[in-house]
């Protein structure tokens, strides 16, 4: 069922007239206040009766940072609405069955601001059309909006014509309606309503009545006593105030259209041997991720997409401390090699005896070592280089390569006697260069 259609059905349960609508005009986002049911103010509140009027304005505000921009209304008086969708492409704004908008919070709000600039009632808190026009006008130049000065009915206006001609503009209207209606209430009533929408039986609104069903009420048997309306005029800030969920996923969308997924729920498809592809299980981006391995009976499988390989040892899981000069690093699958520590730049310094190792966290000994030029030790271009009793000094910049088993230290005598194995080096023969092993 249409929106439009949901509107003729909610009008003619209201039974105030016999017949079908005819030549119907709405705002564009006529559906905000048709659900605008229960996050509103209580202007029938012992602490501030008689306060529709700023329950119209908290109204007109609502629609704006829902539909206009966000700013609108602070976020801390923001009431958000939230909804759950079968698939991606059913997020709506009109689906939803209530409108995101405030409380009592930013009800007694607007009255203590409207008090503050001197907006004040000798009955009650009900405050009339120009006031209302003057608290708009503050509230609006203080947060840097850009409106047009409120269009507002004189002595001399057709408020029939005007309230019709601002809802033919895309303006909501607020309308002070007063009389008697046996449809909606027994008593004579001098209110204000949020008018948004007509048609050849007369103007509907919502009435501000916090959990009525009177959110889409025609009030042709109502004097239009007075109205106003306001052009928005600021560039357009996507709201978050409309919230879904999806397949385990949630976001905002914006009545713009606008959707932003967080994501949180993900597919994995193999792709190569290196990346699969991480795909959102409602918006359906997708984006290329690196293998999550983990180690499986002999193999490598990565546990999101599956893809498994034979298992290649990286001794870089954790290291064990065991002596002053050696480690073991270990490899996830449990198998270890003996390394030599590696230690900082800044921890060694001549004469100190021991440096903190930088992989296994254990002492290092460095005592009675003394480094007496970069060309007497085997060395890399980045500056670090390996002491006598095979503890290496290492660059930042070498870490990488270090721990990739890529490293290259540069060999400053070819006849070096490392028989014995003392340094995690071999010499290549052809150019006399020394490679970590790994």
């Amino acid at each position: 069922m249409s929106f439009e259609s949901k509107l003729k059905t909610a009008y003619q349960e209201t039974k105030q007239t016999n017949g079908t609508r005819s030549d119907e005009t709405y705002i564009s986002n006529s559906y905000y206040f048709y659900y605008l049911k229960d996050n509103i103010g209580s202007y029938e509140s012992n602490y501030f009766p008689d306060s529709c009027s700023y329950i119209a304005i908290e109204m007109l505000l609502s629609y704006y940072d829902s539909v206009e921009n966000d700013n609108v209304i602070a976020e801390t008086y923001d009431v958000t609405s939230s909804k759950a969708f079968s698939s991606y492409n059913a997020i709506d704004n009109a689906s939803y069955t209530q409108s995101p908008g405030t409380d009592d919070y930013f009800h007694y709000y607007m009255i203590s601001y409207g008090r503050n600039i001197g907006v004040t009632s000798s009955t009650g808190y009900s405050i009339s059309i120009n006031d209302m026009d003057l608290l708009l006008d503050e509230y609006f130049y203080e947060r840097g909006l850009k409106t047009m000065t409120p269009y507002t009915t004189t002595s001399s206006t057709n408020k029939y014509n005007f309230c019709t001609d601002a809802i033919d503009g895309d303006n909501p209207v607020i309308i002070n309606i007063s009389g008697t209606d046996n449809n909606i209430s027994y008593e004579y009533i001098n209110h204000f309503v949020l008018g948004y929408g007509y048609d050849s039986y007369g103007i509907y609104a919502n009435f501000g009545w916090k959990n009525s069903y009177h959110t889409n009420t025609n009030i042709n048997n109502y004097t239009i006593t007075n109205a106003f309306y306001i052009n928005f005029e600021s560039s357009h800030s996507h709201s978050n105030n409309y919230l879904w969920t999806c397949n385990g996923c949630s976001g905002t969308i914006c009545p713009c259209g606008n959707k932003i997924c967080n994501h949180g729920s993900y597919s994995y498809t193999q792709y190569s041997s290196t990346i699969h592809k991480k795909t959102c299980n409602a918006c359906s981006s997708q984006q290329n991720e690196a293998h999550h391995f983990q180690y499986a009976s002999g193999n490598d499988v990565c546990s999101d997409c599956g893809y498994s390989r034979t298992h290649q040892h990286s001794h870089d899981d954790h290291y064990q401390w065991t002596s002053l000069t050696n480690h073991k690093s270990y490899c996830t699958c449990g198998n270890y090699i003996n390394d030599f520590h590696v230690v900082s730049p800044d921890a060694y310094q001549n004469g100190n005896q021991y440096a903190i190792c930088l992989l296994c966290n254990g002492f290092a000994s460095v005592g009675g070592t003394w480094h007496d030029g970069i060309e007497n030790y085997p060395y890399t271009l980045n500056g670090s280089f390996i002491l006598p009793n095979g503890v290496i000094v290492l660059e930042e910049a070498d870490m990488e390569a270090y721990l990739n088993g890529t490293l290259v230290f540069i060999n400053p005598n070819e006849n070096i006697n490392r028989g014995n194995n003392q340094i995690p080096y071999i010499v290549k023969n052809e150019d006399y260069n020394i490679v970590i092993r790994r």
